[in-house]
């Protein structure tokens, strides 16, 4: 959350007119499509789905192709409990091995540095984690840290302990290098979801620097106005609350690219937003600017979130109806709506300008899974899913959901 105050603000474009429901011929094609399934029974060649056993309190985690399974609860003292962490490779679901892991706390996070399993776990409601590192296999304990998770790489672990990024050894736990955070000021952390590319580190007296998160090597640095407020990486960029405005620098060497009065009071802002930055306020409603420049182009009061597919945007609304449209397909330059895919929800971009899709039939734990092509605005049904109770995500090309009896159904996307 940002927020500028009452400052004067550029002019930020007024909000687009809001899109005619079900204006879009793909609103009405997925419910008579969705009609005539239901009618026809399973898809044809519906791949039938590897299931894994699990309980209500089992969780279900992803890290690039490998899924985990977190089960089984045995107390073994105050507060302290041993897990079972199952690993599997995707797509093909094959079993990788099982590992115990000792915590006292709810884990919430799983990934592997090689043949070690490194887990998250919550201490307590204050927010408060830490770090557990086993042999992958085995029952082995490696080390532990209080710290949060943040990646592994190149056979080591990055943590946010309390006042200080660390980096240790992923077998040993010894610290190879670490970046003290500085009083009064902040370490964000930016680049790809499994492991940071950099650090930026803010301190109250104005300093900001970049550092390789894979090193702690100190890459730039510049003084920022007095009174500057937090930062927001945005893919390439860093961006930079001047309490009057915002200021653009490019990662890592800091570079000035540009300065912007829009008005992006309690908003956050989505790393990637294609050619634009998106920004979003608290509950609903976006500012699109011009990821050169900072311009603002326009603004909505509908979305809640948008993120690219294809040569558009994709944006869902907060406060949609269960029968309008879940996916609408927004021209970036303007923000108008140019199409929908009705009922049928996004599981997330294919990485080739396409969106996995889903869609439920009401009633009935049933849901038909595919592939929807902003470019041709097109909807490919892959298959068909029963006995499902919901927690569907797409993942390495497969879909995976819990079932009616908490198992973990895993299906081919494609």
């Amino acid at each position: 959350m940002i927020d500028l105050g009452d400052a004067p603000r550029e002019a930020v474009p007024p909000p687009v007119d809001p899109p005619v429901p079900l204006r879009a011929l793909l609103g009405l094609l997925s419910i008579a499509l969705l009609g005539l399934l239901a009618a026809a029974g399973p898809v044809p060649h519906s791949a039938a789905p590897i299931v894994i056993p699990a309980d209500l309190g089992d969780a279900v985690y992803v890290s690039d192709d490998r899924m985990f399974v977190v089960s089984g609860s045995t107390v073994v003292g105050n507060g302290v409990r041993v897990r079972t962490i199952d690993t599997y490779e995707l797509p093909r679901v094959l079993a990788v091995d099982s590992t115990m892991v000792t915590v006292s706390g709810a884990v919430d996070q799983v990934l592997r540095a090689g043949d070690i399993i490194v887990a998250s776990y919550q201490l307590d409601a204050s927010g408060r984690w830490a770090v557990v590192a086993v042999e992958a296999g085995t029952d082995e304990t490696l080390w532990r840290r209080p710290a949060r998770l943040l990646g592994t790489d190149d056979g080591q672990v990055l943590l946010a302990a309390e006042d200080a990024t660390l980096a240790v050894d992923a077998a040993t736990g010894i610290i190879r290098w670490s970046v003290v955070r500085p009083p009064g000021g902040v370490i964000t952390e930016t680049g790809p979801a499994g492991y940071p590319r950099w650090l930026v580190i803010q301190s109250a007296s104005g300093l900001l620097e970049t550092r390789d998160a894979h090193t702690g090597k100190l890459v730039a640095g510049r003084t920022l106005p007095l009174k500057s407020g937090y930062v927001w990486p945005v893919g390439d960029l860093i961006t930079v609350d001047t309490r009057d405005g915002y200021s653009a620098y490019h990662l890592p060497d800091l570079t000035f690219r540009w300065r912007t009065e829009a008005d992006l009071s309690q908003s956050w802002m989505q790393a990637d937003c294609g050619t634009l930055i998106c920004t979003f306020r608290q509950q609903t409603g976006m500012v699109a600017l011009d990821r050169q420049t900072g311009r603002a182009l326009w603004s909505s009061e509908l979305w809640a979130y948008a993120e690219p597919a294809g040569p558009y945007l994709a944006a869902t609304r907060l406060d949609r109806r269960i029968d309008e449209p879940a996916v609408w397909l927004l021209d970036p330059a303007t923000g108008k709506p140019v199409g929908d895919f009705g009922r049928w929800e996004s599981l997330g971009r294919t990485g080739d300008g396409m969106i996995y899709g889903k869609i439920d039939v009401r009633g009935e734990y049933v849901l038909y899974y595919g592939l929807l092509d902003p470019a041709e605005h097109a909807i490919r049904v892959t298959g068909a899913a029963s006995g499902v109770s919901g927690n569907c995500r797409a993942a390495s090309g497969v879909l995976i959901c819990r079932l009616v009896d908490a198992s973990v159904a895993v299906w081919p996307l494609r």
